[in-house]
């Protein structure tokens, strides 16, 4: 991701590739049925993101309506490799 240019990091932010993610780590959808190593690398890659892509906004909303939703482990223990 960090090797990648603007354009695909507009793509990664916008709201339907999001709303997919988001779908994979919510029980209400698939997330009772993705394993829970996919979840975790799902919610590590989005807080990586955050970090590192300060200007899509939409990641850091969609990653904290996760962490308000109590789906975010806290503290994060996330490793910070902009994958």
């Amino acid at each position: 991701m960090k090797n990648c240019g603007k354009r695909f990091h507009s793509e990664v932010g916008k709201f339907r590739f999001l709303n997919e993610l988001v779908k994979v780590v919510s029980p209400k959808y698939l997330g009772t049925r993705a394993p829970e190593k996919v979840k975790s690398k799902i919610l590590e890659v989005m807080y990586s993101w955050t970090v590192g892509l300060p200007d899509e906004t939409k990641i850091a909303d969609a990653y904290q309506m996760l962490k308000k939703q109590g789906r975010v482990p806290a503290p994060p223990v996330f490793t910070l490799g902009l994958n």
